[in-house]
């Protein structure tokens, strides 16, 4: 789901940037919820688990969704993961965007 990145090494971060789309990934129409579909969960997971292998960890602490992605219908939805600088207990702070 991650295209491209960009890795800030005088910062210890990285950006990585992303499309989807319900024809690139057609089982994401099963996650409808009224008219919407959402992006799943197990998705996001997908998402900060990929950008954090790249980086070389192994695992995702915590992972807390404040609002869910829809996914437009005709259109693509563009993801932005944001891995911030590592912090003193080696951990790397994590945000997913999207437009």
């Amino acid at each position: 789901m991650l295209a491209a990145e960009i890795l800030l090494p005088e910062r210890d971060s990285a950006i990585f940037t992303g499309r989807i789309t319900r024809d690139t990934y057609p089982w994401l129409a099963d996650h409808q919820i009224g008219s919407d579909v959402l992006l799943p969960g197990a998705a996001f997971v997908e998402l900060v688990g990929a950008a954090a292998a790249r980086i070389g960890q192994e695992r995702i602490a915590e992972l807390t969704i404040v609002s869910p992605a829809v996914l437009p219908a005709k259109a693509t939805l563009r993801v932005e993961v944001v891995v911030g600088e590592r912090d003193a207990a080696g951990r790397h702070p994590v945000d997913v965007y999207s437009r």
